[in-house]
């Protein structure tokens, strides 16, 4: 596995969901739901460490 490139997919996953946030506002909450799921499967298929997954929420939701 190449964590970097694991890592770098997160974060740009995180800033897809930031950007349709700041561009479609509560439009963009389904398509927000579908990039953290896969964020999620990526982060428990790699098993990477699940406190990850608070991050999607703490950046995108804040």
């Amino acid at each position: 596995m190449n964590k970097w490139l694991i890592i770098s997919t997160l974060e740009g996953l995180i800033f897809t969901a930031k950007e349709k946030k700041c561009v479609l506002g509560d439009d963009a909450k389904e398509d927000i739901h579908k990039i953290k799921e896969v964020y999620e499967e990526l982060i428990r298929f790699w098993e990477l460490d699940e406190s990850l997954i608070d991050e999607f929420g703490k950046e995108v939701e804040s």
